[in-house]
């Protein structure tokens, strides 16, 4: 019974990450550079990703020239959420104040990447995605 139980814990272990949502092979980083044209006073949409991997919903980010980021947020079968926050330019990076923390975070830190039209934002391991946009 307990080999049972533990081949069920890891056959559910391993379709829960096979359904993660990873950045493609041919994608490339993006630089810093690259991060502020791409975001410094546009509008994207895209899809989030929760920690494992997957689909979570979607969301709109505004960056206005004034500073000021518009973001809403519609978590998968859930009313839409929004913040008002902040975002700079400052020694070549491009610093934003996130949404779930309002902590500020500046520069790629290697987890931004593209692939043809898309731009991917990963997690921490730098290949499962976190945030997805038209780039």
């Amino acid at each position: 019974m307990k080999r049972l139980f533990i081949l069920g814990t890891v056959l559910a272990i391993a379709v829960g990450n096979a359904e993660a949502k990873s950045i493609p092979q041919d994608a490339q980083p993006l630089s810093d550079a690259e991060q502020i044209e791409l975001m410094s006073g546009k509008e994207i949409k895209g899809t989030f990703y929760n920690k494992s991997g997957k689909k979570a919903g979607t969301f709109t980010s505004e960056w206005n020239s004034d500073g000021v980021k518009k973001t809403s947020l519609t978590p998968t079968g859930q009313k839409t959420q929004s913040k008002t926050l902040k975002w700079y330019v400052k020694n070549g990076q491009f610093c934003d104040q996130s949404y779930r923390t309002e902590k500020y975070v500046c520069g790629t830190k290697g987890q931004w990447f593209k692939a043809g039209g898309t731009c991917f934002v990963t997690q921490g391991d730098k290949k499962t995605i976190s945030t997805e946009f038209g780039c």
